[in-house]
């Protein structure tokens, strides 16, 4: 393993750095952002093994960055990107992950932290946290595991599908509240390999399936009664009728939709009403809105 790693990294605003941060993790990105004490500015920093990684997601990124010029009141700059040392990076992110409980029986914790007090029925989700994955804490993962926990009292020891699983934490959270197995599949290799990582890690390896598929080319062949997608809006539109194609034609199912920033929801909500699909409820993090479906 190098002893350093890449960081690109945004000298913005405040108010750009946060809302760049939540919109980054609609890509499954983890970033850290630092504010200055003293002055109006803040870095927004992203984290790579390789300068390889790191030119990949910026091919990744430029189209959304260019889409998402218009939610900033000031001009994006360039990412500047740098090497940095990686004890430096992981003692920063030891003082920035801390355990929390993201639903009523779910908590996501770091290796190095203890397990806090716990309740009756409490399970735990363990995520150390990677240069190019997420920890859990977001609001669009954090509302799709809200969402799991409500519909386990009623769907215990059902299958789920997981579409865009990024680092598996949703899959390792549905399997641990009782809801499997589980298929889990990413578009990225990567994610693929860290979910099955992060499944063993948390002993459910047996209860969780991972593959590499891209959702614009698949075909479901066969149905799970609960379906949960943590995708982009635009995905979510044009990819509509593969999911709901996923989701068994039972009343009982449900489907669970994320990655949306407000403004975009009531145009997710629509296409999928048009599948046959109610909004039974909503979970609003941040700049994020994400709804549970009932199939009419």
């Amino acid at each position: 393993m190098p002893d350093s790693i890449i960081a690109l990294q945004w000298a913005v605003q405040p108010a750009t750095a946060d809302r760049l941060s939540e919109l980054l993790a609609g890509f499954a990105l983890q970033p850290s952002v630092w504010h200055h004490v003293q002055e109006p500015c803040a870095v927004l920093s992203l984290y790579f093994e390789s300068p390889e990684e790191a030119e990949a997601c910026c091919r990744q990124l430029s189209p959304a960055l260019a889409e998402w010029q218009e939610l900033f009141e000031e001009p994006l700059p360039e990412a500047r990107s740098s090497v940095l040392a990686r004890e430096d990076w992981a003692e920063s992110w030891k003082r920035y992950f801390k355990p929390r409980r993201v639903s009523n029986h779910v908590i996501v914790r770091p290796s190095w932290e203890a397990l806090p007090e716990s309740r009756l029925g409490d399970v735990e989700v363990q995520i150390d946290p990677g240069m190019c994955f997420g920890t859990g804490q977001h609001g669009t993962t954090v509302a799709c595991i809200r969402f799991l926990d409500q519909v386990v009292e009623t769907h215990a020891g059902q299958p789920v599908l997981d579409a865009g699983c990024g680092s598996g934490i949703i899959a390792i959270a549905a399997a641990k509240l009782g809801l499997a197995p589980v298929f889990a599949f990413d578009i990225d290799e990567h994610a693929v390999t860290v979910t099955r990582e992060n499944c063993a890690i948390n002993g459910v390896a047996h209860l969780v399936t991972a593959e590499s598929i891209d959702l614009t080319e698949w075909t479901s062949h066969r149905q799970w009664q609960i379906v949960v997608a943590n995708i982009l809006a635009e995905v979510l539109i044009a990819q509509a009728e593969r999911l709901a194609a996923a989701v068994v034609q039972d009343q009982a199912a449900r489907l669970i939709l994320s990655g949306i920033l407000h403004g975009q929801f009531p145009a997710v909500r629509e296409r999928y009403k048009s599948l046959g699909f109610d909004l039974s409820a909503t979970e609003v993090i941040d700049e994020w809105t994400s709804g549970l479906f009932i199939r009419r």
